[in-house]
């Protein structure tokens, strides 16, 4: 599976808490700069997903490209990775509807 990530666009992200406004509002939420500086962290992200898709193309697995199957919608994204409630139960329909699209099961 893929990574999926919420970056607003036309926003410079911070760290600081006015990053939240963003965001889905959630209890708890990371700053992108807990892991790095926000343009290194969407740049890991992505090679992150590129080495995933050459994994899978080389060794025939099942895979779910969450990072597409995700909108890019802020009330599903508490931060830039981690989902909200709706975000979390997008994120399972998806696994469930891809388990019952390849007949995984």
């Amino acid at each position: 599976m893929s990574y999926a990530t919420y970056f607003p666009d036309n926003v410079k992200l911070t760290g600081e808490e006015s990053d939240m406004k963003h965001f889905a509002g959630c209890n708890y939420a990371s700053p992108v700069t807990i892991w790095g500086k926000p343009e290194g962290v969407r740049k890991g992200v992505q090679v992150h997903n590129r080495i995933l898709k050459k994994l899978v193309a080389a060794n025939r697995v099942l895979f779910l490209d969450m990072k597409n199957r995700m909108p890019k919608d802020s009330t599903l994204f508490c931060d830039v990775c981690h989902v909200s409630e709706p975000g979390a139960q997008h994120f399972a329909h998806e696994i469930v509807q891809f388990i019952i699209r390849q007949k995984a099961l």
